[in-house]
């Protein structure tokens, strides 16, 4: 026999949605790929833990899906990185055969018209992840940095999105993540404040400047060490673009720039938890049962008692006529 899922209480539904859905990796984000669904991630770090069996909840009816939309959706962070989640290359023939990623910020758009109109005004956090070999340059033949490369391979995506985020949206959070990797902080610098000096010439800032709406912006460094480059100056200028002037910035999410390599619990370990919190929502409905058969109980023999005390008035007001007082 099937269990009435839909007959618990709202708070118990949302508590088992909360379970399934929202990410227990200390990144606490999800990567979503072209097509809507969670990938694994393919490395070391479990960047997107395998959510594809909970998320098939949704498809269960419309009451389930539209409750579990909203806490999918406006409780994860969605998280758009650098790293190719098909494994695949292009190349930049006009850039001297340059090798670009393709790379999760291409799915940022279509994944946005994909999810409609009404699961996009649920986002509310959204982590962009860069590195210096995506974000500020491209390593053609002639090995140099050249920005308006970056302007077409990696930014281009993010600004067809931005755009059309903003448009309307209920953003509160983006957090934008650089990380240097094959880059010095010395070049790493350079190429941060070429790119800040020439921003007019670059799509993405441009839109970045006119995103409005959200709460806070973070911009730091993924491994969080001790640089010299211009995040922090970034941050400040975007903030006062954006109309954030002045906001105290939130409390920053768990995990948000710097966390350790760590994995989403399983599938069985989900469902051992609904198990037992189904055995300890059972054991209260005994509890509560066993309270209430108690005090109809007290109520049964208080109504006896007052049927006896209403008798015995009774034959004393008939005796009491009988004999005349």
């Amino acid at each position: 026999m099937p269990f009435p899922f839909l007959k618990l209480p709202p708070e118990i539904r949302n508590n088992v949605y909360n379970l399934l859905l929202i990410t227990s990796h200390p990144h606490r984000s999800l990567t979503p790929d072209i097509i809507g669904q969670v990938v694994r991630g393919a490395f070391e770090w479990n960047m997107c833990p395998d959510m594809g069996d909970s998320v098939s909840l949704l498809r269960t009816c419309k009451l389930v899906h539209q409750e579990a939309s909203s806490i999918l959706y406006g409780s994860n962070w969605f998280y758009f990185m650098e790293r190719p989640s098909l494994g695949e290359e292009d190349e930049d023939e006009d850039n001297g055969g340059a090798d670009i990623p393709i790379c999760d910020h291409m799915f940022v758009y279509p994944w946005l018209r994909l999810i409609g109109a009404q699961n996009r005004m649920r986002l509310r956090n959204l982590r962009l992840h860069f590195t210096g070999e995506t974000f500020f340059y491209c390593r053609g033949e002639s090995n140099r940095f050249t920005s308006e490369v970056v302007t077409r391979t990696g930014g281009e995506y993010l600004v067809d999105a931005l755009e059309f985020l903003g448009r309307g949206h209920a953003l509160t959070m983006i957090e934008i993540v650089f990380s240097p990797l094959e880059c010095t902080d010395t070049e790493f610098k350079k190429m941060f404040q070429h790119l800040f000096r020439r921003r007019s010439e670059s799509r993405l800032i441009r839109q970045m400047e006119s995103f409005s709406g959200l709460k806070q912006l973070i911009v730091g460094d993924l491994y969080q060490e001790e640089m010299e480059s211009c995040p922090e100056a970034y941050a400040s200028f975007l903030s006062v673009k954006m109309g954030m002037e002045g906001k105290q910035p939130a409390e920053e999410p768990q995990g948000s720039v710097a966390a350790k390599p760590s994995h989403g619990k399983s599938l069985a370990e989900k469902i051992k938890e609904l198990i037992e919190e189904r055995d300890r929502l059972e054991r209260q409905a005994l509890e509560t049962n066993q309270k209430l058969r108690d005090e109809v109980g007290k109520l049964k023999a208080i109504e006896d008692t007052l049927s006896q005390a209403q008798n015995a008035l009774s034959e004393a007001q008939k005796y009491k006529s009988i004999f005349g007082g």
